[in-house]
């Protein structure tokens, strides 16, 4: 009896039957009747397998179909997901308007495509239109140096910003110049993305002077050529090639909710308390958007110092892992702020070696004098005046006075002069508006001590200093005129409070309050003898940035008031 080969077509089974041809066909793995079709007895392999060139092209064409399918699959997810924002171009009237701004500037056809020239002729073009204005007075572009430079900046989008043009200089940042920048240059066909810059060149000092905040400009390719627009810049174009990393449109728009969250949260004129809701809707958006930018983890760390300085170090942890030299020195400054000093000089000397003519760093140095002063201070009343201190706020300046690196036998003579030394190296390298700061609260911090060592004229010497070279700051007006008060003189202490009315956000009468308070206090501090029990040296004054209870952590810039609900100002970093 013969046997015959057959392959099923459905399961390609290949078996063998015993018989004549003709007799019913089932296959027996399938069990399906009529379906298979005889085999060459030559191979009882599958036919793909004996004809290379056709199973080659099936298999190309299985492959095909997987990758199509993929393709599609893929295609369809990321349709349902959100694009990444991304800024518009600006409108063809948009341009015309910032034109309309500075009509005569060089290159103004170029951007209105009246005639033609290349990519880099138009960048050159809009950095020259964007420098005009700033020269013109119709646009202030300055970064911000410390948070409280940010109550002073308007914190624009591009199109409100284009608005205000024409309504008197806004005063933005460099993010929201280059933001404004950006949306142009795309308008008129440039390849641009805004950068984060750290210096020009081989700068010996960063371009942002809060090492945090970030100076921003727009980079426009052209092949191989980049042209960076820069409004502070000569010109509007930077000169020197600089070190810079490209900040995607999400992370601009994060930056600046950032901005908006701390500005929300510093204490103003019209709102001594900090509008902390606000500040969280912000600070929300800009983590969504830019969670790993450095300056949004920043201003995080600034609002977290004195509820949860646990995650204000995680974020300053964060920002080390890829710091520059520049955002080494803005963390070594909040690390001094804590009282974390065995970091501090070695971040600063780091930097130090990168931007030797930075006035930051040795203002850095001084504001760490400033706070070893306080605690200093606080001691020296402890261990002269006994019961002067709860016995919590003497056990916590105990731990102060380690965290900080000193001893009880120091002085806060010691700490003053190595303040002002560090004060004179930062003015000999340009100065800036924290030095300013940071003079005004060394002159309340000593003339604290003097009072407290009963030296009157000496603690009236220093404010009266202070309050000549800024007579509008209610830094040092208001404790003068307390110490004016307490020696018989209100109407010379009226005269004092009058010019800083408008920056303390109170009437003449509610200054006139507060100074009467601490009138009240001075006259104790130069009764130590007489009353210790009252604690007349009290660092929670509101002539003294730090309190007995915790010197490092109050930061009474971010919400401490005055005597009658003024706000109590900004004082070290900001």
């Amino acid at each position: 009896m013969s046997t015959s080969r057959y392959r099923c077509i459905h399961c390609d089974h290949v078996f063998e039957v015993e018989g004549e041809a003709g007799a019913e066909l089932r296959c027996p793995k399938c069990h399906r009747v009529h379906d298979q079709v005889p085999v060459a007895e030559t191979s009882g392999e599958p036919w793909y397998r004996r004809n290379v060139t056709i199973g080659a092209a099936v298999l190309l064409l299985l492959a095909g179909a997987a990758v199509l399918v993929y393709v599609l699959r893929s295609g369809s997810t990321r349709s349902g997901q959100p694009e990444p924002p991304r800024i518009p171009a600006a409108s063809i009237a948009e341009v015309e308007a910032l034109v309309g701004r500075a009509p005569e500037t060089a290159g103004t056809d170029l951007l209105l495509g009246k005639v033609s020239g290349s990519a880099t002729d138009k960048a050159r073009a809009l950095g020259t239109l964007l420098r005009a204005l700033v020269d013109r007075q119709q646009l202030a572009v300055q970064d911000v140096e410390a948070p409280l430079d940010l109550l002073e900046r308007e914190l624009l989008d591009p199109v409100p910003l284009l608005e205000r043009l024409g309504q008197g200089p806004p005063s933005v940042t460099s993010l929201e110049a280059a933001l404004l920048a950006l949306r142009v240059a795309r308008a008129v066909g440039l390849t641009a993305d805004v950068v984060r810059v750290e210096r020009y060149g081989a700068a010996q000092a960063p371009a942002d002077p809060s090492g945090l905040f970030g100076h921003y400009a727009v980079a426009v390719r052209d092949g191989a050529t980049t042209v960076h627009l820069d409004p502070t810049q000569p010109g509007g174009v930077a000169a020197e090639s600089p070190e810079a990393v490209v900040v995607s449109d999400a992370a601009c728009g994060g930056i600046l909710e950032a901005y908006r969250g701390l500005k929300a949260f510093l204490p103003r004129p019209d709102r001594p308390r900090p509008d902390r809701m606000g500040a969280s809707q912000h600070l929300d958006k800009a983590k969504t958007l830019a969670g790993d930018q450095p300056a949004v983890r920043m201003a995080i760390t600034f609002t977290s110092l004195q509820e949860a300085p646990g995650d204000a170090f995680a974020q300053c942890e964060a920002v080390l892992k890829s710091a520059t030299p520049s955002q080494q020195v803005a963390v070594a400054e909040i690390y001094a702020t804590l009282g974390r000093t065995d970091e501090v000089e070695r971040l600063l000397s780091e930097a130090e070696r990168v931007y030797p003519a930075w006035p930051r760093i040795p203002l850095v140095r001084a504001q760490l004098a400033l706070l070893r002063a306080g605690v200093l201070a606080m001691a020296e009343l402890a261990k002269g005046h006994p019961g002067a201190l709860p016995p919590e706020a003497e056990t916590r300046m105990k731990e102060q006075i380690q965290r900080l690196g000193l001893s009880e036998s120091d002085k806060p003579d010691d700490q003053f002069a190595i303040l002002r030394r560090q004060l004179d190296a930062a003015d000999k390298l340009g100065g800036s508006r924290s030095a300013g700061r940071m003079r005004e609260l060394y002159a309340v911090t000593a003339s604290d001590y003097r009072l407290s060592q009963g030296d009157l004229d000496g603690a009236r010497a220093l404010l009266e200093e202070s309050s000549r070279a800024n007579p509008d700051s209610p830094t040092t007006a208001l404790p003068l005129a307390g110490l004016l008060i307490a020696t018989g003189d209100e109407d010379a202490a009226r005269r004092v409070l009058e010019p800083a009315t408008a920056k303390a956000g109170g009437t003449i009468d509610q200054l006139m309050g507060a100074a009467r308070a601490l009138g009240d206090q001075i006259r104790q501090k130069l009764q130590l003898a007489a009353a210790p029990s009252v604690r007349p040296f009290d660092l929670s004054a509101p002539g003294l940035g730090v309190p007995p209870t915790e010197p490092s952590l109050r930061m009474p810039s971010l919400g401490g008031s005055r005597p009658g609900g003024l706000g109590q100002g900004l004082q070290l970093r900001f």
